[in-house]
């Protein structure tokens, strides 16, 4: 590809675009978006050529040639869709330039609202996770989501140091938080600040009775469970995926490791190609949430739609994962995916109602394989050993449901356990 012959032609930055160009083609880009990259960055060219300097470095240009397109540095909230873009063009080029390669940037605004001193006990309490009390980085990564939003109502409230803190402040967060999120999410949320609450008294940085004024909040898990899906809906849910693209084709696969072998999303989306044990038929990870190994079988159904995927529709990429972005760049499905938009897509197409409220995102076919088993008469610590959990009594909330018995069992338990 080529830049139009009428425009001016600056050999320097002509020669940073065409190596832009075959890196975003080498990342999986089509050729009609690396048009699209390209045409954008021709007023970029006018803009330098007026210049004219022997060498340039873009970032040097960005605020001028912003304001020459009317964008003031640093506002976004005003921008029109059509200036956004040329911002982000310009950025994607200026990335390229400095550093030999483009990434797809992830939004973190609310990071970057959290005031330093706070940012930094937040890291120390991140390590202290890390080191002593041994939590897996999904964990870790889990409670920083939480505790950022903690920490940027702090920074609304004038609060640089957690030395200011006091129960006033707590009231007020829980307070905003209620009217926001469900109950749970609450409790969790309250959790993770208790917990580093600890850390900083433990530090000296807080005093031990502000504590009790962040009381966790309790939830019984037996409240708010995802549906337990019928047999007939979960193969309605299954046979509405379009299996003819590679985004039906990749979704049909993610679908059938939570329906009949109760993965979590983050298993599946850590799932990688030297997972699947083609000559024994099995599947072997070592789980996310809790760093136990896990071994089951790969059924014929299972293992024809990962074949089906993984030589037809999954992209060419190093990466080792299973799963990735149907979009360039093609890279692993991110670390918080939910894989909520998998599930919602099939019930959408398949014109399955879900009750105002419920959950029901992927998990749910996780749970419903659960109360198949356990409806079915398994033994708890059968259904433990299958679902990956390291007590039966996380497995015995499966106990308590009040619904009608489900007797189609998707898998061979005593294979599951001893094949």
């Amino acid at each position: 590809m080529s830049q139009v012959q009428s425009e001016p032609r600056h050999p320097e930055l002509e020669r940073v675009i065409k190596s832009a160009l075959q890196h975003l083609e080498e990342l999986g880009y089509s050729e009609r978006t690396r048009r699209y990259f390209e045409r954008a960055w021709v007023p970029l060219t006018r803009f330098v050529y007026e210049k004219s300097p022997l060498h340039i470095q873009l970032r040097d240009f960005e605020v001028g040639f912003l304001s020459s397109c009317g964008i003031s540095p640093g506002r976004t909230r005003d921008l029109t869709w059509t200036q956004k873009e040329i911002r982000q063009r310009l950025r994607v080029l200026i990335e390229f330039q400095e550093t030999g390669r483009f990434r797809r940037q992830h939004k973190q605004t609310e990071e970057r609202r959290v005031p330093s001193l706070l940012r930094q006990d937040l890291e120390s309490y991140e390590a202290f996770c890390k080191d002593h009390l041994h939590h897996c980085a999904r964990t870790v990564s889990a409670r920083r989501y939480a505790l950022t939003r903690f920490l940027v109502f702090l920074g609304t409230r004038d609060v640089s140091s957690f030395s200011e803190l006091d129960p006033e402040l707590l009231s007020a967060f829980i307070s905003e938080r209620t009217h926001r999120i469900r109950p749970r999410t609450l409790a969790t949320e309250v959790g993770c600040v208790r917990s580093l609450l600890r850390f900083l008294c433990m530090r000296g940085v807080v005093s031990a009775d502000l504590l009790a004024h962040a009381r966790a909040l309790r939830f019984s898990k037996e409240h708010r469970l995802p549906p337990v899906w019928p047999p007939e809906v979960v193969n309605a849910l299954l046979g509405a995926v379009d299996r003819s693209t590679n985004a039906g084709k990749r979704d049909y696969a993610i679908l059938l490791l939570a329906a009949r072998l109760g993965l979590r999303a983050g298993d599946i989306r850590g799932l990688e190609l030297d997972n699947l044990q083609w000559a024994a038929n099995r599947l072997t990870l070592t789980q996310s949430k809790t760093g136990r190994p896990l071994s089951l079988p790969l059924s014929e159904e299972i293992g024809q739609a990962l074949i089906d995927y993984v030589r037809h529709a999954r992209p060419r990429a190093p990466h080792r994962e299973v799963f990735l972005k149907v979009r360039a760049p093609h890279e692993p499905l991110g670390p918080t995916n939910p894989l909520h938009s998998v599930m919602t897509s099939a019930l959408r197409r398949a014109n399955i109602p879900v009750p105002a409220g419920m959950p029901h995102g992927l998990h749910s076919l996780r749970h419903t394989l659960a109360t198949n088993l356990v409806k079915a008469g398994q033994p708890l610590e059968i259904v433990s050993a299958i679902l990956g959990h390291g007590s039966t009594e996380s497995t015995r909330v499966y106990t308590h449901l009040d619904v009608n018995a489900l007797r189609s069992v998707a898998l061979d338990p005593e294979e599951m356990l001893h094949g």
